[in-house]
């Protein structure tokens, strides 16, 4: 139990109230207990700090005397005032002018401690806003997630050293743990999220798109413990030893975010992208699609799984790779003729396309590619 002074703007007057702290569930909200009254000047203003000592210390009595265990030793009414009177309270906040007057204040003196930056949250504070990200948390919790955003725009890094960012070159200090607790209850709404970003960005682009840009990444952990989603798989950070999970993201032709996955370390690329498209079919107008793809997808499991479930697809192959029958027909110079595109000598086929099962099979060479390295061709196989 504690007096709070509350000021009223453009106005002398200072209202005096006994307020207790009350802790409901995870959370301490204030609880007015009494209001002692308005003061016009610092004269009444005492007086009514005193007053209100007395109510607490008379409160705090009769809950001794009320209460079910009762202690050995009631204090009187002057030993209860006496310990109230006693109590510290919040320290009131230091200013320049109690450190040292202004008119005392030599410029040759001063020295440079710290940089604060405050510019991108003129920017960034408006855009935050504007996908809706403020209403996703509470407040103390929203504070937390902006900075950490804003953070990570202007110098990405972990939580861990974000924190440290924040508190240096921002001057805006928070507690990891608190940084912590904060993921966890936004990772309850990411849905959320994902709804936010989805509304604030489809107006920017047609609802038909008509080329989406996919790519998938693993983010590795320091542990070898595995579980639903942890597990270990092919990882692009040659992290062979620890677990990973793996990312899909997907954006429109202009670079704006679509969409994203997460799926466990061990799920094969290609499988990742048709879940991922598969999902966002739902939520956008995709029509035809068709995957283009390096030769890390040529594969004979990767192509049929692509062919069952209905998509077409140009995906590189290595000409090794191939038999030794089709090496011959790709090495046939009568398949050819010369012509200039873009500039550059080029040989495309002039035959036909090769046919293998229910895919085709063509292939192009081009002047640089050739002088530099003969052996050194693409194929392409298409559905």
């Amino acid at each position: 139990m504690y007096i709070r002074i509350n000021k009223t703007p453009l106005s002398p007057r200072k209202s005096v109230q006994i307020v207790e702290g009350i802790r409901v569930g995870k959370k301490v909200k204030q609880k007015i207990v009494r209001y002692v009254g308005v003061a016009q000047n610092d004269f009444e203003l005492e007086k009514l700090k005193n007053l209100a000592q007395e109510y607490i210390a008379k409160i705090e009595k009769e809950r001794l005397e009320n209460d079910k265990q009762l202690s050995l030793f009631i204090p009187t009414d002057e030993e209860m005032l006496e310990a109230v009177k006693n109590r510290k309270g919040r320290k009131p906040r230091k200013q320049i002018k109690d450190i040292l007057p202004p008119k005392e204040v030599n410029l040759d003196e001063v020295k440079e401690i710290a940089r604060i930056t405050e510019g991108i949250d003129e920017v960034g504070n408006a855009v935050y806003d504007t996908l809706g990200y403020n209403k996703i948390l509470k407040k103390r919790d929203d504070k937390i997630l902006r900075d950490l955003i804003l953070t990570r725009i202007a110098d990405p890094a972990s939580k861990h050293k974000s924190q440290k960012i924040l508190a240096k070159k921002f001057g805006k200090p928070h507690d990891l743990d608190a940084i912590y607790r904060m993921m966890d209850k936004l990772y309850e709404k990411i849905d959320q999220v994902k709804q936010c970003t989805f509304e604030k960005t489809q107006g920017l682009f047609p609802r038909n798109m008509n080329l989406v840009l996919f790519d998938v990444t693993t983010l590795y952990f320091e542990s070898t413990e595995v579980d639903e989603l942890r597990d270990f798989g092919y990882s692009k950070d040659c992290r062979f030893n620890t677990t990973q999970v793996v990312l899909a993201l997907a954006t429109n032709e202009d670079g704006l975010p679509i969409g994203y996955e997460l799926f466990e370390g061990s799920k094969a690329e290609v499988k990742t992208l048709i879940s991922a498209v598969n999902h966002w079919k739902t939520l956008f107008n995709i029509g035809e699609v068709c995957f283009i793809g390096d030769r890390a997808m040529f594969t004979r499991d990767n192509l049929k799984l692509l062919e069952e479930s209905g998509y077409h697809y140009v995906v590189a192959a290595k000409l090794r790779s191939l038999s030794q029958d089709k090496k011959a027909k790709v090495l046939d110079e009568k398949n050819y003729r010369p012509l200039i595109l873009k500039d550059d000598l080029a040989w495309p086929q002039c035959q036909g396309k090769f046919h293998s099962r229910c895919r085709r099979f063509f292939h192009s060479k081009n002047q640089k590619t050739y002088r530099h390295k003969r052996s050194h061709k693409k194929a392409y196989f298409q559905s």
